[in-house]
């Protein structure tokens, strides 16, 4: 068993040459597979486009043998060589069975897949097999976007105060990739200033919630069902897991969850809102303020039940995840009516 995590993961990235020649990048982040697998490579050959070879599911579903062929085939000037495989809809288990087998000794195979069930053919052949990695890309919790947070303002040079630091983290998340060009566009915005403020968070990031999925479970939970459709679209032409909508939506749930809990022990919408730490937004607090109007606990409950079984159906069934999640979403949307409860 071969699977890396966490600490073990970031080591063999940032030394790859410790581990073994077949990585497996995959999971609900897309961005993190992408950023990861970019990393490891830049690692390996650094900036030299033409010691990466890229290819398809398509070419290897199609040619099974054309992925050992570019694997085992000798650099043009020597050196290391890095075959960048991205998976698709064909099965590609078969093509990578004969490298695990025999791996080069020059050359890194990096495969970047999607969220991989327990048992599918690719992840089961990595896991299993003494000579490759399978690494699993989650999004960020809160101590991970943390650390990422300090790199990179260690790394332009300045300093971020203790509170924006604090509201920063909450607008990030779901994408690694996202999450990492939000925080390098909010420290070229502060470059002058030195120290980023909660008015440079305000500014640049406001509360547009850095990952773009947040925008179709909001308009869930408001009813809103063609803003739902919209932005199911545009996530899922930019290749976002239907698993990463669905676990956005269960930890925008449960928050609504505990913030109705309070008011039914007897607080009041303005109190529980105030009491959140960071406090939202202006226009965070009223989004939260109409979503409190609209769900009744009961309500909730039931919401948290339907995103929760799309998110096991979505994986169960990857062909059809992006339907079933979308079904789900809009089935939330609809499900209030006009039965409202005052907060």
């Amino acid at each position: 068993m071969t699977e890396y995590k966490f600490d073990k993961a970031d080591r063999l990235i940032a030394n790859p040459e410790s581990g073994p020649r077949i990585v497996l990048f995959y999971g609900p982040d897309p961005g993190g597979v992408t950023e990861r697998a970019a990393m490891m490579t830049e690692r390996l050959v650094g900036k030299d486009a033409f010691a990466v070879t890229r290819l398809d599911a398509d070419e290897t579903g199609s040619e099974p043998g054309r992925l050992a062929d570019e694997v085992f085939a000798g650099s043009l000037f020597a050196g290391r060589r890095v075959v960048r495989l991205r998976t698709g809809t064909r099965s590609v288990a078969p093509a990578v069975q004969p490298i695990l087998d025999a791996p080069p000794s020059d050359t890194w195979l990096i495969i970047e897949a999607g969220d991989l069930r327990k048992g599918s053919p690719l992840r089961a052949l990595c896991e299993r097999a003494t000579t490759a990695a399978a690494i699993p890309c989650y999004a960020d919790n809160d101590a991970a976007l943390g650390r990422m947070i300090d790199d990179e303002v260690r790394s332009a040079g300045l300093t971020i105060a203790p509170e924006a630091r604090q509201m920063l983290v909450p607008l990030l998340g779901a994408d690694r990739a996202a999450s990492r060009a939000e925080i390098r566009k909010l420290c070229l915005y502060a470059a002058s200033g030195g120290t980023i403020g909660v008015a440079d968070i305000s500014a640049v990031i406001g509360d547009g919630a850095a990952v773009a999925v947040d925008d179709a479970v909001e308009a869930a939970l408001l009813g809103d069902v063609a803003a739902v459709d919209r932005g199911m679209r545009r996530l899922l032409s930019a290749a976002t897991a239907p698993s990463t909508v669905a676990t956005a939506a269960e930890r925008q749930i449960i928050q609504l969850h505990r913030l109705r809990a309070a008011i039914d022990r007897g607080s009041t919408a303005s109190a529980v809102l105030q009491a959140m730490r960071p406090p939202p937004f202006p226009a965070r607090r009223q989004v939260l303020e109409q979503q409190l109007r609209r769900w009744p606990r009961p309500m909730l409950d039931w919401a948290l039940q339907r995103i929760g079984d799309a998110s096991r159906d979505a994986r169960l069934y990857p062909a059809t995840g992006a339907a079933i999640v979308s079904e789900a979403l809009i089935a939330i949307a609809l499900r209030p009516g006009r039965r409202q409860s005052a907060a």
